[in-house]
């Protein structure tokens, strides 16, 4: 009996500020972005687990960026793919898990843009496989507070299963 766990995470964060010089700028800019890619593998496996996990918070709170008069923008960004994968496997647990918290908070964005956005894809896929359980799970919850003129809350969920069944094939 083989038991596989593995997880692979690659993890890409930036993170943005222009901050209001002695003179008067005529926007302001703060920015939240992170990427996060995670996959697992496995090939000729019995009881297998496979799962990623991922809880992302961003939170842009600016009581005083940028001006009354002056346009702003502030994002929250989060991207996130999670998949599985498994070949010839017999008796596969595959779990994605995502969560996204975006908090916009600001007193003097009038005119600019406030912005959460979330792009979660998940994939779990057996091919030649028997005795599968699959389960793909996001949470996304955003909230902008404050006097923008543009505000958006956007979130893209793309949740995929794909079970090939078991086919007499030889290894």
């Amino acid at each position: 009996m083989k038991i596989w766990i593995a997880v692979g995470c690659f993890v890409a964060g930036l993170g943005l500020v222009e901050a209001k010089s002695a003179e008067a700028l005529p926007y302001s800019l703060l920015v939240n972005s992170t990427e996060v890619v995670q996959f697992n593998i496995c090939r000729g496996c019995t009881s297998a687990v496979q799962a990623n996990y991922v809880d992302i918070t961003q939170i842009i709170d600016a009581a005083s960026h940028g001006s009354a008069a002056g346009a702003g923008a502030q994002l929250n960004i989060a991207s996130i793919r999670q998949v599985n994968l498994c070949i010839r496997c017999i008796d596969v647990t595959q779990l994605n898990y995502a969560s996204v918290y975006q908090v916009n908070n600001s007193v003097y964005t009038a005119g600019g843009l406030q912005v959460n956005f979330a792009d979660i894809r998940q994939i779990n896929r057996c091919i030649h496989c028997s005795d599968v359980t699959q389960l793909n799970a996001a949470i996304v919850d955003q909230t902008i507070n404050g006097t923008g003129r543009y505000k958006f809350n956007i979130a893209n969920i793309d949740q995929r299963n794909f079970n090939g069944g078991w086919r007499n094939v030889s290894p």
